[in-house]
C-alpha cells in the first residue's frame, strides 16, 4: 500500500493516514500535508484533509518543479511552488470515483477522469475540459505529434477506441 506522495524537488510531503466512506462507494484516503516540515493542512486542505482513491498514476511535480498537484477530493490543486500558494483547479464532483490519475506535458496539468479530460495550463492559469461518455475513458497518453490520445470504451460495440485532442487548438492560450 502506498504511504504518500513526495515531490522530488520540494520538500512536500503529503502523508495517508488511512480511509474514510463519507457515503456509499466513495473511499478517500485521510491525508496530512507537510510543507518544509511543517504540518499545513488548514492552509491547504481546510476542513477536509481528503484525497481521491486512486494514486497509483498520479505525477505529483511538474517536469520544470514549478508546481505540485494535489489529488484532493472534487478536483485538486496545486501548489506554486515559488510563493506557495494554492491553485484550485476546476470543481469535480464525486472525483474519487472518476479520478483515473494525472500527468504533465510541458506546462500543461492533464487530468483523467472516467468521464472527461481536464486541462490547465499553469503559465495563464486558463482550464479546459473535455467530455466523454460517463465511465467510459481508461486512459490518456500525448503521441509524438503532441496530441492528446485518449482511450475509451466504445458503449455500443464495448470496443477500446482512440480520440485525438489536439493541444495546440484547445483553448488554453
Amino acid at each position: 500500500m502506498q504511504k504518500g506522495l513526495v515531490s522530488k524537488f520540494y520538500d512536500i510531503v503529503i502523508k495517508l493516514n488511512g480511509w474514510d466512506e463519507p457515503n456509499n462507494r466513495r473511499m478517500l484516503h485521510i491525508a496530512d500535508i507537510f510543507v518544509n516540515g511543517l504540518l499545513e493542512n488548514e492552509k491547504y486542505f481546510g476542513d477536509w484533509n481528503r484525497l481521491d482513491e486512486k494514486l497509483d498514476k498520479v505525477t505529483i511535480d511538474s517536469p520544470d518543479g514549478g508546481f505540485v498537484y494535489i489529488p484532493a477530493e472534487s478536483g485538486g490543486f496545486l501548489i506554486n511552488t515559488t510563493n506557495y500558494k494554492k491553485i484550485k483547479l476546476p470543481y469535480k464532483p464525486i472525483s474519487t470515483v472518476k479520478f483515473l490519475g494525472n500527468y504533465f506535458w510541458n506546462s500543461i496539468l492533464i487530468i483523467v477522469y472516467t468521464d472527461e479530460i481536464t486541462l490547465f495550463n499553469t503559465a495563464n492559469s486558463i482550464s479546459s475540459v473535455t467530455n466523454f461518455p460517463a465511465n467510459n475513458v481508461v486512459w490518456s497518453e500525448i503521441s509524438a505529434t503532441n496530441d492528446i490520445l485518449v482511450t475509451y470504451r466504445d458503449s455500443t460495440t464495448k470496443i477500446n477506441k482512440v480520440s485525438k485532442l489536439d493541444l495546440h487548438n484547445l483553448e488554453l492560450k
